[in-house]
């Protein structure tokens, strides 16, 4: 069975991505944006990291998703829940792993443009 600490230690990595995805939901306004494919970006939901003037900070942001996606994925390795279970934690968790690598490589990328 998975320890207290490791418990406490996956909530901790969990809500590095939630957090920020709850307040300011950077990872799924660009993702819509790359989905929706316009010339106009479609922001699903307005807030300041979505401008350039705050570009370096929303870098900062998923930089911080991703590590708390990775931290996830280790402890989920780690542990010993039911196979079931650790297989869908696994490919939910490497899939928003992706999707948050994605954006953050897009943000790297356009880190001198502006929308």
């Amino acid at each position: 069975m998975i320890t207290k600490l490791q418990k406490g230690l996956l909530w901790l990595f969990g809500a590095m991505f939630l957090v920020p995805e709850i307040l300011w939901s950077p990872v799924l306004n660009f993702s819509y944006s790359i989905w929706e494919g316009k010339n106009i970006p479609t922001i699903l939901r307005p807030n300041f990291l979505i401008s350039s003037d705050y570009r370096k900070l929303a870098i900062g942001v998923v930089l911080i998703q991703c590590l708390g996606l990775v931290m996830s994925l280790i402890f989920i390795l780690k542990s010993d829940y039911k196979i079931i279970l650790k297989t869908f934690l696994l490919i939910v968790v490497s899939l928003l792993l992706m999707l948050s690598i994605l954006v953050f490589i897009f943000l790297l990328a356009t880190i001198n443009m502006g929308f």
